[in-house]
């Protein structure tokens, strides 16, 4: 019984609270890109342009209203989150633009809930606010310091906050990506370390086991850009890629390199083929799994035989 726009917003909040919703998120960009330009294409044809020039004081003073009255109105609701007065201002002046979905309801309430010219004016508003968005954002923190610049001159006593009562995301973390053998490998030997792992896979079942270990596990292809800027790649010390497709290692370590050019890549080559791809490709070190299993495979030979035959196996060890 709901409308098409309404149910799609609601479906939306429910896929985003889901373990897929780094995934989903990534995987509809291009579509989101194209929906947008043509949703906002469509509002730009609302648009009364000779409306607004005849009713600019109206138009400005609902702007002022709406900015100042959103920003007074998410400072307080971030203070009791614990943030700083000055974080707080600021982002409470970066979302002080009426949202996209404010069109939807204004255009099922015209000619219905509200008259054409408050339509007009509600519309004209809403626009102004999206364009005036850039340079709110750009100058947000600057206010935001003004104003508590401006608290301490009248004498407003401001609590100080500890970096404690901050949730920030994990800094020098370690990033597994793949949590197959290889990967699980990798996180029991992190079990016991102070530093945060972070763990990326496509599997629902893997990502649940990095979760039960302790780490910060999340459901989504590492190839994609948006998936590696939603765990904050940046902040990555060290990323292990385990995955076994040398192409998709070729692309984690390009978006590695560029998202997170301080980090350190540990690659996985499945084939010996491919270890100097990924070294050209960025990797600082490479496992060649052929290499390794050839090491391991003569040694255990060279045990075999020291079994059989002790001295012949010393003569030869120097070889």
């Amino acid at each position: 019984g709901l409308s098409p726009a309404l149910g799609a917003f609601l479906a939306g909040m429910l896929l985003g609270g889901s373990p897929f919703a780094t995934q989903i998120r990534a995987d509809v960009t291009p579509l989101r890109t194209l929906l947008i330009t043509l949703f906002f294409s469509s509002v730009g044809m609302l648009a009364d342009p000779t409306w607004m020039g005849r009713n600019w004081f109206a138009v400005l003073s609902l702007v002022v209203a709406v900015i100042a009255g959103k920003s007074l109105v998410i400072w307080p609701i971030l203070r009791l989150f614990r943030k700083p007065h000055a974080a707080a201002v600021a982002t409470g002046i970066c979302l002080a633009q009426v949202g996209e979905f404010s069109f939807v309801l204004l255009a099922v309430a015209r000619g219905k809930a509200i008259s054409e010219e408050i339509f007009l004016l509600l519309i004209s508003s809403t626009i102004v606010t999206l364009f005036l968005t850039p340079f709110l954002v750009a100058a947000s923190m600057r206010v935001g310091g003004a104003v508590v610049m401006g608290m301490k001159m009248i004498g407003w006593q401001l609590k100080s906050l500890s970096s404690s009562d901050t949730k920030e995301p994990p800094h020098d973390q370690v990033v597994v990506i793949g949590f197959g053998p290889a990967g699980q490998a990798v996180g029991y030997a992190m079990h016991d370390q102070s530093r945060p792992v972070t763990v990326i896979d496509l599997s629902p079942h893997l990502t649940a086991m990095a979760k039960r270990l302790g780490f910060h596990a999340h459901l989504g292809d590492a190839t994609s850009r948006e998936v590696l800027e939603h765990v904050h790649i940046s902040l990555a010390t060290v990323v292990v890629v385990t995955l076994p497709d040398p192409n998709a290692s070729r692309q984690v370590i390009h978006q590695v390199r560029q998202l997170a050019p301080s980090a350190r890549l540990i690659v996985r080559a499945r084939y010996h083929v491919y270890r100097w791809e990924l070294e050209l490709a960025g990797a600082h070190c490479v496992i060649d799994e052929e290499q390794q299993a050839g090491e391991r495979m003569a040694g255990e030979l060279l045990a075999e035989l020291k079994t059989l035959d002790p001295d012949a196996v010393a003569d030869g060890e120097g070889l």
